[in-house]
């Protein structure tokens, strides 16, 4: 395993806990105040479901989402749909 691969990893983990505990609320209403404006690009890696980056994406001049689970690409199709 390279350095790259376990960036990648702890990365994933981090972004399915915060999925985790958004799902369960804990840090919903959390990104009200967000330093993210119309001017912003976004790069979000491992958007899972979508949820987080859909409060990203209201604020955020644009979002790059890539989700490797080809699982999760219709989900995350349908969650940011509006964007």
């Amino acid at each position: 395993m390279n350095s790259f691969d376990v960036i990648n990893d702890v990365l994933t983990n981090l972004f399915q806990e915060i999925l985790v505990l958004e799902e369960k609320g804990i840090i919903t209403g959390e990104f009200s105040n967000i330093s993210v404006n119309d001017m912003h690009i976004i790069d979000k890696i491992g958007p899972g479901a979508g949820t987080l980056t859909r409060e990203i994406a209201k604020k955020a001049h644009k979002v790059v989402a890539v989700e490797i689970d080809k699982n999760l690409i219709p989900i995350l199709s349908d969650t940011l749909s509006e964007y």
